[in-house]
């Protein structure tokens, strides 16, 4: 057994113990209970009781998905215990043969992961983890191994199987193929792995397994391990496959390479080799189609060469600074930055390397110099460091002076929450505006007296308004939608007006059970809502972003295997592409002088662009829908 292994076997055994005896000391300060089914036993505190008794009712119904689809179950009783220690969204699954138990964390997912595909945040969940359980968890058909499992955690963890990609990608494999949504059928998920492979930056075999601080690394093992998952059943049968996990728990102890190599014509590694050339192939083959109506004088052009994990850019009132989230992903830590670029042009930058060359050819005139870069990297104006490892999420500006961002406050041991923060550039001083709010995305008045937000508690999402006045500062004072476990709400907009008046009415996302995420504009007082159409078909919707003169709504939404941006117009009630769909993108944010600024994400990060929209080859959107229904049921 590798010394890997056994780590990994000791650190889930005691990962095991901990939790539990962590869950009964909780029990004991904060009233835990236990609601118990068939099958379940669900575990949680008062106020996710209606999460918890919601999540009960999936756990049957995916039980017997699972045991339908893959004539497997597990005889043991499951632990699912219900939190939301980080306000994210997330879950694990310790797959013991013996006593398998699962963690669900409450908080839904937004519109822009690579997880929003879904029919709803409690089912994909419950689905992904169970899979988990019952691929990994059955008992060994050997008589003393199984013995011994029941005895000693620490020995049936060990047998827990370590291929990460054969285990991420068979529960992702499922969650898709169970309900026609996840993470095989997101557009945007597709378009970001045909990206990568264009590029030739698909993962190795190996590295499906260890990821690396290499963009994206970690979730390989779920984007393209299920992928090639679906092509193993697509050319060699599912009842191949499916094979490999009944020999798995055979009498004969074998691992997966052995397992696979017995019922498939030849190793995994080599029949991932030619996934991935015929993969390759049919990206290439959809880059040319999507290309045939663009060209270089209509494409958006680089306008900010960045690396690794970049997100959340925000265009200050004025336009003269960016303020960007940068995260830097290493063995040890993350570390994440809060930076300001300026967005003019860098032409101290231009300056020392027309200097350079100058130099270099006049000590040897036969030398090339290189040649300049496509864009100068912009200049920093600011850059703040997270604080504890709390992270830095979704800037937006104040006034010229003040960007408002989210970080993480802790209120008590593995209790954290996401609050709003306020950092003045000038005297670099940091200054929390709430407390335990639970604020993820939001959007500020243009008066600076209260933002618009969504506040996701105890697993329920909701939109309100917050106050930024000194005398009632965090306070919510407002409540624009009721707290709803079957809506998750996302992106609030607030929309500019012509004359700065305040603002009048806002665009969000939102997404209810068994629907795609669905874009509205609505009045700040009253509910009426307007819904914007979108195109027939689509899929992935997110990244609403207002005109400068609130007239038109661009958006970024998925359809056939690429992500395009969109913009409506109010005026004309016209939908439009303005992309073609060849770049993965991001991010609208609107410019003075009718230019857009956008990321599109490629396989060392996203990158920054600017798109000319006097240029664009707009194509008009005639086939239309108003509806966010699903038309594919449950398996």
């Amino acid at each position: 057994m590798k010394a890997s292994k056994v780590l990994t076997a000791i650190t889930l055994a005691l990962s095991s113990i901990a939790f539990n005896s962590q869950a009964e000391l909780v029990d004991n300060a904060q009233n835990w209970q236990t609601f118990e089914t068939e099958n379940f036993r669900v575990h949680f505190t008062p106020e996710y009781r209606q999460w918890a008794l919601s999540s009960a009712r999936e756990m049957e119904v995916v039980r017997q998905f699972i045991k339908e689809q893959q004539g497997r179950v597990l005889t043991e009783k499951v632990d699912a215990y219900i939190v939301d220690p980080y306000n994210a969204a997330n879950g694990f699954a310790l797959p013991l043969s013996h006593r398998p138990y699962m963690a669900f964390f409450a908080t839904p997912p937004q519109s822009d992961t690579i997880i929003a595909n879904s029919t709803g945040w409690q089912q994909l969940l419950v689905l992904h983890e169970y899979v988990h359980l019952v691929h990994l968890g059955q008992k060994s058909r050997s008589k003393w191994r199984n013995n011994l499992a029941n005895w000693y955690d620490i020995y049936d963890a060990s047998q827990i199987n370590e291929e990460r990609w054969v285990s991420e990608g068979y529960a992702t494999l499922l969650e898709s193929k169970l309900t026609g949504r996840g993470r095989l059928f997101n557009n945007q998920v597709e378009a970001i792995i045909q990206q990568f492979a264009r590029q030739g930056a698909l993962p190795s075999y190996s590295q499906l397994n260890a990821g690396d601080d290499s963009f994206m690394s970690g979730a390989m093992a779920y984007l393209v391990g299920v992928r090639y998952l679906k092509w193993l059943e697509e050319n060699y049968g599912e009842d191949t496959l499916d094979a490999v996990w009944t020999r798995w728990s055979a009498v004969e102890q074998r691992d997966f390479e052995k397992a696979f190599k017995g019922v498939f014509p030849d190793t995994a590694k080599n029949l991932y080799r030619r996934f991935i050339a015929e993969y390759t192939y049919k990206a290439m083959q959809h880059e040319t189609q999507l290309t045939a109506h663009s060209n270089e004088d209509n494409r958006s052009k680089l306008w900010l060469d960045l690396t690794g994990y970049t997100s959340d850019p925000s265009l200050s009132p004025q336009g003269d600074h960016l303020a960007i989230v940068e995260t830097q992903r290493r063995e040890e830590g993350n570390t994440t930055k809060l930076t300001i670029y300026k967005t003019g042009e860098n032409t101290k930058g231009i300056e020392e390397f027309a200097k350079k060359s100058k130099e270099l050819l006049a000590d040897d005139p036969h030398d090339i110099a290189d040649k300049a870069p496509s864009v100068f990297k912009r200049e920093v104006a600011y850059s703040l460091n997270q604080r504890n490892n709390r992270g830095i999420k979704n800037p937006r500006w104040l006034d010229k002076d003040t960007v408002i961002y989210g970080s993480s406050s802790l209120t008590k041991k593995n209790s954290y929450h996401q609050d709003l923060f306020s950092w003045h550039l000038p005297t670099n001083t940091i200054k929390q505006l709430t407390t335990s709010a639970n604020i993820r995305r939001f959007d500020i008045s243009n008066d600076g007296q209260f933002v618009i937000a969504e506040r996701s508690r105890f697993g329920n999402s909701q939109l309100v308004k917050v106050s930024l006045a000194p005398e009632s500062l965090g306070e919510v004072i407002a409540e624009l939608t009721p707290q709803s476990l079957e809506h998750v709400y996302d992106f609030p907009r607030l929309r500019p007006t012509l004359d700065g008046s305040p603002a009048r009415s806002f665009a969000y996302i939102s997404s209810s059970l068994n629907n795609k995420w669905q874009l509205k504009v609505r009045q700040l007082e009253g509910e009426q809502e307007q819904i914007i159409p979108l195109p027939e078909n689509y899929q992935f919707l997110s990244f609403p972003e207002w005109s400068k003169d609130g007239q038109s709504l661009y958006f970024v939404a998925g359809l056939d295997s690429a992500t395009r941006l969109y913009k409506y117009d109010f005026l004309d009630e016209a939908l439009s592409a303005i992309t073609s769909g060849e770049q993965v993108v991001t991010w609208p944010m609107a410019k003075a002088g009718n230019e857009l600024l956008h990321m599109a994400i490629n396989a060392q990060g996203p990158d920054i662009y600017q798109l000319d929209l006097n240029k664009v080859n707009e194509q008009i959107i005639t086939n239309t829908t108003s509806t966010s229904a699903m038309t594919v049921n449950l398996a």
